[in-house]
């Protein structure tokens, strides 16, 4: 494996074998029967070793993630506006699909219709 393994063996099996729990599905899974998926999180490198039900368990995870990250920070309709700092962290911009200069917290879930991802 040319990239860092981002999860640890949980025991070995009769082979020799080291036997994970998969990231995504929770299964566990010898290293000789798995497959390696990515991590959902941007700016994070390595690899996971997950049961082939881990597909598919990743892209309900990625749908997850995708609907938790839906705030005004991260969606490609929002024009970023210089502003005085804050107290509280809040940002500003304005949203080019309403036109509105809007004010909200990068944590916080927004959950609007017109979010699409950078």
């Amino acid at each position: 494996m040319n990239k860092k393994v981002l999860n640890k063996p949980i025991a070995t099996d009769d082979q020799g074998n080291e036997v994970y729990l998969c990231q995504f599905s929770k299964k566990p899974v010898s290293i000789n029967q798995a497959v390696m998926l990515g991590p959902l999180m941007a700016n994070v490198s390595g690899t996971f070793v997950c049961h082939t039900d881990g597909k598919e368990a990743r892209k309900q995870s990625k749908v997850w993630f995708d609907e938790n990250e839906a705030n005004c920070n991260t969606c490609k309709n929002l024009m970023r506006v210089h502003h005085d700092k804050i107290k509280g962290g809040f940002l500003e911009g304005v949203c080019q699909v309403s036109k509105e200069r809007i004010r909200f917290h990068p944590d916080d879930w927004m959950g609007k219709e017109c979010w699409q991802p950078r």
